[in-house]
């Protein structure tokens, strides 16, 4: 064989190992970032303020307005800003594709659906109040999206899904 030829295989090598190096690297970057994700989902919702709210507006009762929820909710209204602010956050990473969607569902699935229902009223009141359809749009639009999936696959609860589970 010829030096130039066993050169040439050699780089091309070289090339095609890089190149399955660097997708393993890209592989290992997205399960990493997957996994900080949903870490940071966990640690950013360990908020007092933020369960109080949610556990309120499971309380609440349905289809009040905008006003109603505002006295339901009094001097703690900065808890529920809180609240939709997260379920907005969440939307726009989902929608950005910075957080998949199922991570989103086991997680707070059952939240977001059942506050945008207590909320939705409340929230449309504001749009018109306000002249302007881009409140609470995320929250909105994660909710509507999760009842869509919900639609095509009912949602199991994890203790009955995962019954048969072994740790390893």
């Amino acid at each position: 064989m010829e030096l130039s030829t066993a050169t040439d295989i050699i780089r091309t090598l070289a090339i095609v190992i890089g190149l399955v190096l660097g997708l393993i690297e890209l592989r290992q970057a997205r399960v990493a970032r997957k996994r900080e994700n949903m870490f940071s989902l966990v640690s950013a919702y360990q908020i007092p303020e933020f369960w109080s709210a949610l556990e309120k507006v499971f309380r609440m009762p349905n289809n009040l307005s905008r006003k109603k929820v505002a006295a339901y909710f009094g001097k703690d209204r900065h808890m529920l800003s809180l609240l939709i602010s997260t379920f907005e956050s969440l939307g726009i990473l989902v929608q950005k594709r910075e957080i998949d969607i199922s991570i989103v569902e086991d997680f707070f699935s059952g939240a977001i659906v059942i506050s945008w229902n207590k909320l939705k009223r409340s929230a449309e009141d504001s749009r018109r109040e306000q002249g302007r359809e881009t409140l609470d749009e995320w929250f909105q639009w994660l909710a509507e999206r999760i009842m869509e999936r919900e639609k095509r696959k009912n949602p199991i609860p994890a203790h009955i899904e995962f019954k048969n589970w072994k740790s390893r």
